[in-house]
């Protein structure tokens, strides 16, 4: 061959990941974390502003469940799943947050479009506000500011999240930060084993996604509220931006644990196959 068309053969390293094993942690499990999360995080707020705790815990563990509902969806690997799985992810984690506060069913909704989390009222009429994610912008400004990245709108469109396309993605051949998805421009879009597929680690990152959506909403947004507050022209500022305080927080978990040790990572390998 010449080296025109060796270069046509070279298959790219990053593709190359092992076979994956029995995941570390089984389905019913991870459905049991979510029903705990959404319970637990409801639980407590309402507790912290003196109300019953297990009344929150009951209603939250529902929620909790409907966010794993959200993510399996994820999982099924087709636009319509990525779509409807990360809205019903953020629906049921709004709902947490509807638990913690007392409020009726479906009071509040939150669902993510691209650089915009499109906040929903019920309560008193329907009431829509669209909100900046902030963080979501900050990291999408950054992904798209490295050498040779390129966005990837069909992926984007199939998505309704950011996806940038990358020659190499450090560590492996997806990464997710805020909401935005980088994946590897080599990925194939059809089976080719042993090579990774392009839906299987766009699923595997939109349940990061999800993960990102939940912790924004039922635990950011009080936190948020509660800042604004205290802040001269805070509350002004909320009415149209969510500024994502808990991403630091998150970022540093990250860099304190080794990827397969992280329990956001192994969540997400157990529901998709993703690197």
């Amino acid at each position: 061959l010449d080296a025109q068309s060796a270069d046509a053969f070279t298959v790219h390293t990053s593709l190359l990941q092992p076979a994956r094993g029995t995941p570390e942690i089984s389905m019913p499990a991870v459905l049991a974390v979510n029903i705990a999360l959404g319970g637990l995080t409801a639980g407590i707020w309402r507790a912290s502003n003196g109300h019953s705790f297990w009344r929150g815990f009951i209603r939250g563990s529902a929620a909790g469940g409907a966010v794993f509902a959200g993510k399996r969806i994820i999982a099924a690997e087709n636009p319509w799943a990525w779509w409807t799985g990360r809205e019903v992810a953020a629906v049921a984690s709004a709902e947490v947050l509807n638990a913690a506060e007392g409020r009726p069913v479906l009071d509040r909704m939150a669902l993510p479009l691209g650089p915009l989390r499109i906040h929903v009222t019920t309560r008193s009429g329907f009431h829509v506000m669209p909100k900046l994610d902030l963080s979501t912008s900050v990291a999408a400004i950054y992904v798209a500011s490295r050498k040779d990245t390129k966005f990837g709108w069909r992926e984007s469109l199939s998505s309704g999240s950011l996806v940038f396309l990358t020659p190499e993605v450090s560590g492996g051949v997806g990464s997710h930060a805020a909401g935005v998805v980088s994946i590897d421009e080599f990925v194939p879009d059809g089976d080719f084993p042993p090579l990774e597929r392009k839906r299987g680690v766009l699923s595997h990152e939109m349940v990061h996604a999800a993960q990102y959506d939940f912790l924004s909403i039922a635990w950011g947004e009080p936190l948020e509220d509660a800042a604004a507050r205290k802040i001269p022209g805070g509350v002004t500022a909320r009415r149209y931006i969510d500024f994502g305080l808990l991403v630091p927080v998150h970022a540093a978990l990250n860099n304190m644990m080794r990827p397969k040790n992280r329990p956001w990572e192994k969540e997400a390998t157990a529901l998709a196959s993703g690197h």
